[in-house]
């Protein structure tokens, strides 16, 4: 019975095949080109875990840099909160010692404004690299 089974799968291949000494010289060719394709597949997915590497530690750093000015700033505004309430109704001068500098309230507002667009900037770049990483990511799972 399973002679006779693949007596008749033999027969059904080489009925439907045209050609089988080409089939084989196409199977030939498609085994010499696997072991190029699969370097070149490690290759470009060694390049991606790389990219994706330097991408999180942009991220990391971008991160951080966030967290230090979101400080800096609360710290400034603070600062600044209790230089209005010193100042009162008055037009005196007053200062704030902030990083070992000592600020006018103009300056402090200026520190705080440039501040907050330093923290802004990075805090878009994180997001940036999120989505990016996110890209490389779903790539990654559809190559291994």
């Amino acid at each position: 019975l399973a002679h006779q089974a693949g007596t008749n799968l033999s027969q059904a291949i080489n009925n439907n095949v045209d050609d089988p000494i080409a089939i084989r010289e196409q199977l030939r060719s498609l085994e010499e080109q696997y072991p190029k394709k699969i370097a070149t597949v490690r290759s470009d997915l060694s390049e991606l875990q790389t990219q994706l590497s330097q991408f999180e530690h942009e991220r990391a750093v971008a991160a951080r840099v966030v967290a230090l000015a979101n400080n800096d700033l609360a710290s400034l505004q603070n600062l600044i909160s209790q230089g209005e309430e010193a100042r009162g109704d008055s037009y005196r001068v007053v200062r704030v010692w902030h990083n070992n500098a000592k600020l006018d309230l103009e300056e402090a507002y200026a520190k705080a404004e440039k501040i907050r667009r330093l923290r802004d900037s990075y805090a878009s770049r994180t997001g940036e690299l999120d989505r990016d990483m996110g890209f490389l990511k779903q790539q990654e799972q559809n190559w291994q």
